[in-house]
């Protein structure tokens, strides 16, 4: 899977993502997407903090979502599962 999410959490997030920058999201778990970040490195974050930048990309997730529909939850955290950018 690799679909292209906007970020849209919080501008206080102490996270390597830029508000509003589509990011490209290379799978997920139950609450997280691994997301190509602006380390150029992949790093989990709560799904809350996204959305499908495009049709294509919301078509494509919700595609992915019907076919993992056992494995995918709607709750999700709010904190990142990765380092903090100032490390």
């Amino acid at each position: 899977m690799k679909i292209r999410m906007r970020y849209i959490g919080d501008l206080n997030d102490t996270v390597m993502l830029v508000h509003t920058n589509v990011y490209e999201a290379t799978g997920e778990d139950s609450y997280c997407y691994g997301v190509i970040d602006e380390t150029n490195e992949v790093y989990l974050y709560p799904k809350g903090w996204f959305e499908p930048a495009d049709d294509a990309a919301r078509a494509a997730l919700k595609a992915f979502e019907r076919k993992h529909a056992d494995k995918v939850k709607a709750t999700r955290p709010s904190e990142p599962a990765h380092r903090p950018r100032n490390q």
